[in-house]
């Protein structure tokens, strides 16, 4: 797959695809990447190389989907302002690097299903304002932490 060096792109229209061709990987002036209701397996280590992304939105309709954000580098998110992320049935605990993401507005994880434990740092993500964890049936709770997050509205 080629694509042309634009800010959006939406990988949707793929249903069948497995894995993020890594031709993403020249996109420089990229800024948001939609990944929907593929058969996508894994996030791939090389996704945190893409500096210049404000905006990740991945749903998998595959049952084998792994949400390796621990193998993620910080460096996705310099930039990044909207982290959404749905069915990742296999992710328990959030990287304690989620709260190095300064710029993170909104943050949804939804039908992460096996989701236990908030990290204490997202009481440091002072921009958000929006977090929905819808279906998180196994989370134990949320952090008094979250209470420090004043512009938090959802």
């Amino acid at each position: 797959m080629r694509y042309p060096n634009a800010d959006k792109v939406d990988l949707s229209v793929h249903t069948r695809l497995v894995a993020l061709p890594e031709a993403l990987l020249g996109q420089t002036v990229m800024r948001e990447l939609t990944v929907k209701s593929t058969e996508l397996k894994t996030l791939p280590e090389w996704l945190g190389k893409l500096g210049g992304l404000e905006v990740l939105n991945v749903r998998s309709k595959s049952s084998t989907f792994r949400c390796p954000l621990q193998a993620l580098p910080v460096l996705l998110g310099a930039r990044l302002k909207t982290l959404e992320l749905q069915f990742c049935t296999r992710l328990t605990r959030l990287p304690a690097w989620l709260g190095e993401l300064m710029a993170l507005a909104t943050l949804k994880l939804l039908r992460c299903e096996a989701l236990m434990v908030l990290q204490l740092s997202l009481g440091t993500l002072t921009a958000l304002k929006t977090l929905n964890l819808e279906g998180c049936v196994a989370l134990e709770g949320l952090l008094a932490s979250l209470g420090a997050l004043v512009v938090l509205t959802t």
